[in-house]
């Protein structure tokens, strides 16, 4: 795309107000100068499940209307949703998410009275939820499970239930700002994005940002290539030619606790996690453990969120955990216009990156650890059970420093005679909390059939950020089993 000349002299007023520096860290909750021209509430995957009635527990409405009610608060003029609002796929849970929605957002107006735009798009759950196996169609009639399906008629339930035109591509203004939404099609993406954008593409003022939403997160963006809930290329294809693009997706329930949620290449990407258990991290390359059976994340009570803010020279995005209301790490603050180099570009961010230590006193402490049952089968085809003993190592918490904090654990089995017997990882406990909540130990169980037999050996463990770099580790005694 050619840089305009209102794109060059943008450039140079942002390289000012931010005093020359590529990507500003500050604390969470503030932003950087220049006058707001506009405000952003930004959520994925809110999975109210309502089928049932079952309001207070794992689908209620509650945490939506408390987040909504805080975009609010801080003025937003618009509110993306970036897929999986109704768990099972059913009208009536959409239902629900419009009603909290007007609740908060009576005639489609904030506190202040001024207009509040839904940017919302369907995601999978929306049109296929009803296929997945948690779901019981045994509670409906086939007829009435037939007409209480959004997917029987997407169209006709969205302008129902929202109130307005539904379109599978969609592009709107607000405030003098273009956003584009593109709801749920297949499992690979959104096939007609790159037409979409070449026929679309030459109404998009290029000396702005511009904003765009679907379910899945473009192919090789956040998170990187191995993690899990990106489409096949068709929207980084699509987005590619436009710098000025700034892509929010959801579906991989990712925590905004991890850095890789924001990419910045030819465009710029950023996972918006989920308001429904945010419990997923990426794996590293060459680290996909054969599982060590860790203590479980915190997951459903991890609720995640973003705020942007939009000024002439800079977009601030603030992490946000609603279920605790704390934020969840330092602001991300880049340069406007897009024609700047990538403050947030991984290899960059990756080289600069600082690795979480344990404290010079942390120790290691290894015990006997609950027993595993392991069912199977005798000669005879009768149900059997096992009782296998384990290994309970416990891993204090890495200290965080500025900027960084643990992601996980590589756990390194290293026998005395020399040889590494096998490398695991494991989750940090807190990975996906606010940082003064994630200070707590982690505890993993090996199967003793599973370690070194007639050697000693020790667990030797380091502590890893979001981009790999390991901080220094700490050791076991020697022992044998």
């Amino acid at each position: 795309m050619k840089v305009t000349r209102r794109w060059f002299i943008g450039g140079m007023a942002s390289m000012g107000a931010l005093a020359g520096c590529k990507a500003v860290s500050v604390p969470a909750g503030t932003f950087a100068g220049g006058k707001t021209r506009l405000r952003l509430g930004i959520i994925s995957d809110i999975h109210v499940d309502a089928a049932l009635g079952d309001f207070g527990k794992f689908g209620d409405t509650v945490t939506l209307e408390h987040t909504l009610a805080w975009f609010g608060k801080q003025g937003v003029d618009g509110v993306i949703i970036a897929g999986d609002m109704a768990d099972n796929g059913m009208l009536n849970q959409l239902q629900c998410v419009a009603d909290a929605w007007y609740r908060v957002f009576p005639n489609e107006k904030g506190p202040d009275g001024r207009h509040v735009e839904k940017l919302f798009v369907y995601g999978n759950h929306d049109l296929e939820g009803h296929q997945y196996d948690k779901f019981d169609v045994r509670y409906f009639e086939r007829d009435s499970f037939e007409k209480a399906k959004i997917s029987r008629d997407p169209k006709a339930a969205w302008e129902t239930i929202f109130h307005e035109e539904y379109k599978p591509i969609y592009m709107k203004q607000v405030k003098g700002y273009t956003f584009i939404g593109a709801h749920w099609r297949t499992w690979d993406g959104i096939p007609e994005l790159e037409a979409y954008m070449k026929e679309n593409g030459g109404k998009i003022d290029p000396g702005k940002p511009f904003f765009f939403a679907q379910h899945p997160h473009p192919q090789n963006t956040c998170y990187g290539p191995d993690a899990w809930g990106h489409d096949k290329g068709f929207a980084t294809r699509a987005l590619s030619p436009f710098p000025n693009a700034i892509a929010f997706s959801g579906h991989s329930h990712m925590s905004l606790t991890e850095e890789g949620c924001i990419w910045q290449g030819a465009f710029t990407s950023i996972g918006t996690s989920s308001l429904r258990y945010a419990d997923n991290y990426p794996y590293k390359p060459n680290s996909k453990p054969g599982w060590v059976n860790t203590t479980p994340p915190r997951k459903w009570d991890v609720r995640q969120g973003l705020l942007m803010t939009v000024t002439d020279d800079s977009v601030t995005v603030s992490r946000r955990d609603f279920m605790n209301d704390a934020s969840l790490g330092d602001d991300w603050v880049f340069p406007l216009p897009s024609a700047e180099p990538r403050p947030f570009a991984f290899a960059g961010r990756a080289a600069k990156a600082i690795p979480p230590q344990f404290a010079a006193d942390a120790a290691l402490t290894v015990k006997p650890g609950k027993e595993k049952v392991e069912k199977g089968k005798d000669k005879d085809g009768k149900p059997t059970e096992t009782k296998l003993p384990t290994l309970e190592v416990t891993v204090p918490a890495a200290t965080a420093a500025a900027g960084t904090r643990a992601s996980e654990y590589e756990i390194v089995i290293e026998k005395r005679e020399g040889g590494v017997h096998a490398t695991r990882f494991a989750a940090d406990i807190g990975f996906n909390l606010p940082r003064a909540m994630a200070i707590q130990p982690t505890s993993c169980l090996f199967l003793v059939r599973d370690l070194p037999k007639g050697t000693a050996f020790r667990f030797v463990v380091s502590p890893k950020e979001s981009f790999g770099k390991k901080g220094k580790s700490i050791a076991s005694d020697w022992m044998t089993v």
